[in-house]
């Protein structure tokens, strides 16, 4: 697991213990200083949360966002390189209805 940064040739590999998470998306935070992990196999598609770690891979803490209104199909959080936080959420219905909202900076 890596990323390549922009301008740059090499892949810059992610830490040993981030590789080895299978059921979570991560993403840098900080320029890499941190890692935000966001599972991807959750019971309930509707309730999303980060998992917080700094590069060591000693855990800082989580950010839930607030339950989605329903009819909620499913949903699903991404952090952008400014540390905002956004969340997609599908509701379904006959013309197939998303909508978004996001945390400015939340994660910066």
């Amino acid at each position: 697991m890596g990323r390549f940064t922009p301008f740059h040739e090499e892949l810059r590999l992610a830490p040993p213990w981030l590789a080895v998470q299978p059921s979570f998306r991560g993403s840098p935070i900080r320029k890499g200083r941190g890692y935000g992990l966001v599972r991807s196999d959750s019971d309930d598609s509707c309730r999303n949360s980060m998992v917080v770690h700094a590069r060591s891979g000693e855990l800082c803490g989580f950010v839930s966002a607030p339950p989605v209104d329903q009819p909620c199909w499913f949903s699903s959080l991404r952090l952008m390189g400014d540390g905002t936080l956004v969340q997609f959420v599908f509701r379904g219905g006959e013309n197939g209805e998303y909508f978004m909202r996001w945390w400015t900076g939340l994660l910066r």
